[in-house]
């Protein structure tokens, strides 16, 4: 039973393995690539928010309120 365990965990990783390297052959392939790095500068865009439809700045300041 030692053996199937042995066989298991060394198959596990030849697997592990291998899809991470389809993984990474899969995103740098050139018809793929283009696509990933329009993905990768999403975050960068302009906001297509107004001003009339962005929330109100938070308050900033130390402003205590006045109740004696």
């Amino acid at each position: 039973m030692e053996d199937f365990y042995a066989f298991v965990r060394s198959a596990w990783v030849v697997w592990m393995m291998a899809l991470f390297l389809g993984i990474v052959a899969w995103v740098l392939w050139p018809s793929n690539r283009e696509r990933f790095r329009r993905a990768a500068r999403i975050p960068l865009g302009e906001d297509d928010r107004t001003a009339e439809t962005a929330p109100p700045p938070p308050e900033t300041g130390s402003s205590e309120k006045s109740g004696a």
